[in-house]
């Protein structure tokens, strides 16, 4: 059976009503949405819809009617077979520009992405306070959730390329390249992860 997705025209009129008069001013644009689901659908362990739905919607679902709602799932249900199954991309709408402060700011895609996924990151739950992880295990970890959240805050970017001696737009070019590689194998790490901690078994996650 052929998998549902939405069509280009579906996404943009969703991504229309998510930044429209129907929806509350705090609501997540299309881009943050994706990087919200992509980090929560990540995590050790499920999360229910409607606990997912109001954060996305600021907690007014009031304006959820049902075609939105099917369009939400179906978006949802197409980026968990990418990331299980037929292996996540990142959206091509996702650029770095020149204008290093340009990719930190709202109207950018990339900047929206990754805060999305820095907000749905926390999903993970205990997974983030376990200490009895392999070293590399979770430096892998931090190394990824630090690269695929790095253009959510301009601020904290500056202070990794300081850490690191080099310039802004240097490290958030490097950033931008990382990008794709390790949100292909994220779902892999949060797994190893979870394993390593104890938190999962052969029945599912404790």
């Amino acid at each position: 059976m052929k998998e549902l997705n939405l069509t280009s025209t579906e996404l943009n009129l969703l991504a229309d009503w998510l930044t429209g008069d129907e929806t509350s001013k705090k609501t997540m644009n299309l881009p943050c949405v994706e990087g919200f689901l992509f980090a929560l659908i990540c995590a050790p362990a499920p999360v229910e819809d409607e606990v997912w739905l109001n954060e996305i919607l600021a907690g007014d679902l009031s304006s959820l009617s049902d075609d939105k709602l099917f369009a939400l799932m179906t978006l949802y249900n197409h980026l968990s077979t990418d990331i299980f199954e037929t292996g996540y991309k990142l959206p091509k709408s996702l650029i770095v520009v020149d204008d290093v402060a340009a990719n930190f700011i709202h109207g950018s895609a990339l900047h929206s992405w990754s805060k999305g996924f820095a907000r749905g990151i926390g999903y993970a739950g205990d997974l983030l306070d376990c200490e009895n992880i392999d070293i590399e295990l979770r430096s892998a970890f931090a190394m990824a959730i630090s690269c695929l959240s790095y253009f959510s805050n301009e601020s904290n970017a500056q202070q990794q390329a300081q850490e690191q001696n080099i310039h802004l737009e240097a490290m958030s070019q490097q950033m931008f390249e990382m990008m794709p590689d390790f949100a292909t194998g994220f779902a892999e790490i949060v797994e190893a992860m979870a394993v390593s901690s104890g938190l999962f078994n052969d029945e599912g996650w404790d």
